[in-house]
């Protein structure tokens, strides 16, 4: 290593969490002390771990060997998750618009769960601008902004690795009910694409507070 000031990071699997600055000199040695800066607030109920990899969820096991339209893979959906009752294995490790907009979560809140809340979906990568744009019960959230580019066919080329990003949606007071409530994902473009390079995103994780 050449001597110098570099920025050291540290991850929590494949997920940035915190920073430093080492200098090294010819010859010494230096010491980095670092901690996570992620806030964990108290989440009501999550899909997945958000680790920076969309492992544990469907045919995440598969996608690095495999083509996304390889008969092998299990069917892409859309699903249906049940908060409480399905697997993070049920739930898509991507979302196409053509292959499987419209995935649902459906959670059962009681009446000291309901009121404004906090949505935080986190992806791993994005293919031609998509981005998640999410409907509970009768509100919808605005389209966030575009992600920046990668020059990669992600999922199609077998690597779910992009940028890491997160979507916070503010979810307003009146809009949850003490009951059945649904969660729809739609990935949002302005480009097209058929089947499997149509925009998509991978999961991290889905997280409500």
């Amino acid at each position: 290593m050449k001597p110098g000031t570099y920025t050291v990071t540290l991850f929590k699997g494949e997920l940035e969490v915190g920073t430093g600055s080492a200098s090294v000199s010819a010859g010494g040695t230096t010491t980095v002390n670092l901690s996570s800066n992620e806030y964990i607030p108290s989440a009501l109920w999550s899909i997945g771990n958000s680790d920076g990899t969309p492992k544990g969820f469907l045919n995440a096991d598969k996608i690095e060997t495999m083509h996304p339209s390889d008969s092998r893979m299990s069917s892409w959906g859309p699903v249906t998750y049940t908060i409480g009752s399905s697997s993070a294995s049920s739930w898509p490790m991507a979302q196409f618009i053509s292959v499987n907009n419209g995935n649902k979560i459906v959670w059962t809140a009681s009446s000291s769960q309901i009121g404004a809340r906090t949505l935080v979906i986190r992806i791993t990568s994005s293919f031609a601008s998509g981005r998640p744009v999410v409907t509970v019960n009768s509100w919808t959230s605005s389209t966030p902004a575009a992600p920046t580019k990668i020059d990669s066919r992600g999922v199609t080329r077998g690597t779910w690795r992009g940028n890491n990003q997160a979507f916070t949606y503010s979810i307003p007071s009146g809009t949850l009910i003490a009951g059945k409530n649904t969660f729809t994902i739609n990935v949002a473009s302005g480009s097209t694409g058929d089947t499997f390079l149509s925009p998509n995103i991978v999961y991290d994780s889905i997280v409500l507070y």
